[in-house]
């Protein structure tokens, strides 16, 4: 009995005992009426203790006063004690396990204290803090890391070491050599520079990977992070002071903190995807036995060279540091690092961007660049503000003299920041010190996130991309290999009370800590609930054990949104739809447009799968429909064999009832009646009577086609830009109209380039311009327009805010549209006016579309094992029919709210149904399984990918599916590459893309050159046309083209080519969807309008 059946039986009781109570006395109403609070009080107790985590509700159910409960309740009370008793260690155990539960101090404010006096004392508690967390071995709560969190080092306190330095050796015992060594490193970042360099990596491109922080302290660097970015990542941190990692471990629970000196510690080479730090800076150097070619350099050029060795190709760096990396004139350091990385970019901050120092320091942004060849390319960015566009000069290697002072005295400065002064925060000043003149930055307003959000847009943008997988992250000993095929790449799950996410073979840890991971262990006890539903349901499961599965399922929902809201809402389809399942796990809620909130699905109450029954046939017609269902075709084998006769008494039956049709070109072959009756008549009765002297079964073949022929058709819809009227009679009609010179005209059309019409000579200014055209569009314009089904759009060139803007004229393009209407208008009547043209006309329309019989598909599929709580209509099975057999494309050209959605989605389910069922026989008459693996891509709305809409229909009609859903946010140029792989190697039935996205998945480019060589083939032969006939005008546009083409063909010859990105030939792709396919833009020639009068 679980708790939720418990409480339910408490209710029961209680409510039981009221009705009976009903007519009782007021005391004994009384009575009751304490007795239920007491009920209710146990209720609420227990449910708090379980989910609320308060340990004080044992004592609480255990000693409550029970004296005026009456004695027929008794045993409900006795029942929750005695359970209590039975889970208390279970419970006592949960509640360790929920206080040793990881937690990540991340926060969006500074909260260092401003004061000296202040800081010293944040320093001493958290000291005292983390002292005694050690010692009894705890990790802090969240309260704790508040107080942890206040530590800034000793960087800004070293006066400390000499005022109080008996009071700190007590206080810091063993650890006070190594805070006092860390005076001159330990200067903490400032929160708004942190948050800054985040936002600039996410500019980047970088949302996600293995990050090493070498020089952490207490992990200022992450505490100031993007949440998302964060636990999706692998953290490591190094530091060497003893006590400032012991807090950076305390804050920083899921990561991993070492207590080393970076020279001393061993990491893997090209193994992280970022390292960033504010690094310490100074004349110190130090010896690492790993790289001793390093031991020379001071140790902030230290950072930069072992960095560079520990970051992947690719990989980025992002280190605030001193002037002196990129002030210095020894330009050492700077081609050292630049043979390895790109310059990204980089700022100069103002003086006293630091507490209690008054350094000028530099964030600087490199990315590894391992195959480096050219200099990174140099790119424009807007400046949204003025409007103008500023070219950032990325060189960086040489420091240049400036003049400052009324001396004129030279200061060294990069010759970055001389060149894009905008990246640095202030003015260049001199000051006096000890040490002499030194250059520095003063800026006159202290440094604010605005300042420095006004330079991102001076840093390229997606520069990195996220590798495929995260198995790179992990060592081998942290990750756990999995090979059950019932857990699906991408999909979360949960072992031994830890989260993983399964990648390839590997499962992957989760980093996630607190609320999100307790919503995320909630969301997979839903998701495993709802695969084993799924999963009795198709293995025909009794009602009981639905009923069960059902009632867990009801009870992990209510709990989940009760305390997380629902599982579509944006706060946690962020997290959740990580989830390679999320898109099933959603559908369990619909919206409902009256109450605007979500109501249980179907599956919480219903059987949402039907149980696959044997299907016997009795009749010939029963085993037909039965062979389309399996393979999709009229198999006589399959249908013998299900009717126990002889293939040839069954091909003997079904010739006489004229279901199949011998086929004339091949007599070994037969043709269902559907197909043969259809299509195009005409030409199938030419052909069997032209076999007929070879096979006597053509005879039927020919009444039954007699029979079907269209009768000849007098009334004909045409109009002018219709393609089939020869192009001599619309040339009358314009040489007529305008009363051209007929040898002066030409008119020309070629599929490639459409219509194309030239007049070498004078058109009077009151026809071309009055009559029939207009000042703007003149005739000839408008009737190419009207051929080609061009644009007449009228455009204006205005000068506003200091720029030519193109607005377009609504007068001057009325006229233009109504003109065209008057074209159109006249033609009509040119035609009907001239009995043998209309003859002509009408003949034509006879021979190209009246010879087509538009194939009726009658319902042949049964068995579709759907939701069975929906009933498909007639119509989407007729639909469903077509699409399965049919061998060429189909349009749905069904009203709205017909159900469209579920005729493409049965389409996708079944044919891949009947691949899987595909078998040829073999020249030894043996049958061989030759499965093939059908993979349909929709292309949907974009709305109705982001609300997850289609998905949810999908998976009502069939829950059992296998599909992956797809987003815009999933195509982002860091997500990019991964999902195409996922498309590529998942065995998915179908998968949803948006619209807007289709451009992403690239094509091959020997794929992009071969059709382009294909379109040059036909330019060359349209421009053989154009040079026959002596089209002057058109071969020059074509001459053009020509280059066009050529030059994209070069360029996709010397694309480089990326050997990690999957291109849409991988994907497995077999059939294409597109849903609200009126959306997508039509083929077009290569030049709508093409006239010219010369």
């Amino acid at each position: 009995m679980n708790i939720m059946e418990m409480f339910k039986m408490a209710e029961d009781l209680s409510t039981k005992k009221r009705k009976r109570n009903k007519k009782n006395t007021k005391k004994r109403n009384k009575k009751v009426s304490c007795n239920n609070e007491k009920h209710e009080l146990i209720s609420n107790s227990l449910f708090n203790f379980l989910f609320n985590n308060d340990q004080k509700t044992i004592s609480n159910i255990k000693t409550e006063d029970t004296t005026d409960i009456d004695d027929s309740n008794v045993n409900v009370i006795e029942i929750f004690n005695s359970f209590v008793d039975d889970a208390e260690k279970k419970i006592k155990s949960n509640i360790n396990k929920i206080k040793d539960s990881i937690l990540d101090l991340l926060v969006s404010k500074d909260t260092t204290s401003d004061t000296y006096s202040e800081r010293y004392k944040d320093n001493l508690n958290a000291i005292k803090l983390v002292k005694s967390l050690i010692k009894a071995n705890k990790k802090a709560t969240t309260n704790q890391q508040k107080i942890l969190s206040k530590y800034v080092g000793w960087g800004g306190l070293s006066n400390a070491f000499s005022e109080d330095e008996t009071k700190l050796k007590n206080i810091l015992e063993n650890d006070f050599e190594s805070a006092k060594r860390s005076v001159n490193t330990a200067f903490f970042t400032n929160a708004i520079i942190v948050k800054y360099m985040w936002k600039v990596l996410l500019r980047l491109g970088f949302e996600k990977g293995r990050i090493l922080e070498p020089s952490i302290g207490t992990g200022n660097m992450f505490r100031y992070s993007n949440p998302d970015m964060y636990y999706n990542s692998k953290i490591i941190g190094i530091e060497m002071d003893i006590l400032t990692s012991q807090i950076a471990s305390q804050l920083l629970q899921s990561a991993t903190i070492i207590n080393s000196r970076y020279e001393e510690t061993s990491l893997k080479d090209e193994s992280f995807d970022l390292i960033i730090s504010n690094i310490p800076f100074g004349d110190i150097k130090i010896f690492d036995k790993e790289y001793p070619e390093f031991s020379n350099y001071y140790v902030h050029d230290y950072y930069f060279l072992k960095s560079i060795k520990k970051v992947r190709d690719k990989g980025i760096i992002a280190f605030v540091t001193s002037t002196g990396v990129m002030d210095k004139r020894n330009q050492e350091i700077r081609e050292l690092i630049s043979k390895d990385c790109d310059f990204l970019g980089a700022v100069r901050l103002p003086s006293g961007s630091f507490s209690d120092t008054k350094v000028v320091s530099d964030i600087i942004f490199l990315q590894k660049n391992i195959n480096k060849t050219i200099e990174p390319e140099i790119s424009e960015d807007e400046d949204e503000e003025s409007n103008s566009k500023k070219t950032i000069n990325r060189d960086w290697l040489q420091s240049v003299p400036i003049k400052k002072g009324t001396d004129g005295k030279l200061f060294y400065v990069n010759e970055y920041f001389v060149n894009n002064p905008e990246m640095v925060l202030g003015e260049f000043i001199i000051t006096s010190s000890k040490f002499g003149e030194t250059l520095t930055v003063n800026s006159p307003q202290k440094l604010t996130t605005d300042i420095l959000n006004k330079t991102l847009k001076y840093f390229p943008t997606e520069t990195y991309i996220t590798p495929i997988n995260d198995l790179y992250m992990y060592d081998e000993d942290d990750l756990k290999v999995n090979f059950d095929e019932n857990i699906k790449d991408g999909e979360f799950i949960l072992l031994d009370n830890k989260i993983y996410q399964k990648q390839k073979n590997n499962l992957i840890p989760s980093s996630y800590t607190g609320d999100r991971r307790t919503k995320l262990e909630m969301y997979i006890k839903i998701k495993d609930v709802v695969k084993e539903l799924i999963k009795e349901q198709l293995n025909g499961c009794s009602d009981d054990t639905l009923n069960l599965l059902q009632g867990d399922l009801n009870s992990l929902y209510d709990i989940f949104i009760k305390n997380f809201g629902y599982i579509n809402a944006r706060n946690n389809k962020k997290l959740l739809n990580q989830c390679i399942l999320y898109s099933c796990i959603s559908a369990l809620e619909n919206y409902d447009l009256d109450t605007k909130t979500y109501k249980k699905a179907d599956i919480f109450f219903k059987r949402t799968i039907g149980v696959e029954k044997e299907f016997i046939p009795k009749t010939i017609e029963d085993a037909i429909c039965l062979s389309f269902t399996t393979y999709g075709k009229i198999d006589i084998d399959f249908i013998s064999e299900k009717l126990g006769k002889s293939v040839d008494d069954i091909k003997k039956e079904l010739i006489e009832t004229e279901i199949i049709f011998v086929d004339p070109e091949n007599n070994s072959n037969f043709i269902y009646k559907d197909e043969y009756l259809s299509g195009y008549v005409k030409d199938k009765l030419k052909t069997a009577k032209e076999f007929l002297s070879t096979n006597s079964l053509l005879k039927r073949n020919i009444d039954a086609l007699e029979k079907v022929q269209p009768e000849y058709v007098t009334d004909v819809s045409f109009n002018f830009g219709s393609t089939w009227i020869p192009t001599d009679i619309k040339e009358k009609f314009i040489v007529d109209t305008l009363n051209l010179d007929k040898e002066k005209f030409k008119m020309l059309y070629t599929k490639a380039m459409g219509y194309t019409l030239e007049y070498y000579s004078y058109i009077p200014r009151g026809i071309d311009a009055v009559d029939w055209g207009t000042e703007r569009r003149h005739s000839l314009t408008i009737v190419t327009a009207i051929l080609n089904m061009g644009d007449l759009t009228v455009v204006d060139t205005e000068y506003k805010d200091g720029k030519d803007v193109r607005v377009k004229n609504i007068e001057e393009t009325q006229l233009a549209l109504n003109m065209a209407e008057k074209w159109k208008a006249a033609f009509i009547d040119f035609v009907n006016s001239d009995v043998n043209i209309l003859k002509r006309i009408t003949d034509i329309y006879n021979e190209l579309f009246n010879n087509y019989v538009e194939r009726k598909f009658s319902n042949i599929f049964t068995g579709i094992n759907t939701n069975p709580n929906i009933k498909l209509r007639e119509h989407q099975l007729s639909a469903i029919s077509r699409m399965i057999i049919s061998d060429k494309n189909t349009l749905l050209c069904h009203n709205v709210g017909t159900g469209k959605t579920f005729s493409m989605v049965a389409f996708a389910e079944e044919i891949r149904r009947i691949g899987e069922n595909r078998r040829f026989k073999n020249d030894k008459g043996e049958w061989i399984n030759k499965p093939l693996k059908h993979k349909s891509l929709f292309i949907i709305p974009n709305h109705l990918c982001e609300s997850n809409q289609f998905a949810k229909e999908y998976l009502t009609l069939y829950p059992q599916a296998n599909i992956l859903a797809t987003s815009p946010n999933d195509f982002k140029k860091a997500n990019r590459r991964r999902l195409i792989s996922k498309i590529a190697l998942g065995d998915w039935t179908s998968v949803i893309i948006p619209y807007s996205v289709l451009g992403m998945i690239p094509l091959k480019p020997s794929t992009e050159i071969s059709m382009l060589e294909k379109n040059l083939e036909e330019l060359n032969a349209t421009l053989a046309f154009y040079e026959k006939n002596e089209a002057r005008i058109s071969i020059k546009e074509m001459e053009k083209a020509k280059e066009n083409f050529q030059a994209k063909i070069k360029e996709l010859s010397n694309r480089r080519v990326d050997d990690g990105l999957l291109y849409w030939e991988d994907l497995g792709i077999t059939n294409i969807i597109v849903d609200e396919a009126h959306n997508c833009a039509t083929c077009s020639t290569l030049k709508r309008c093409r006239s010219k009068v010369v």
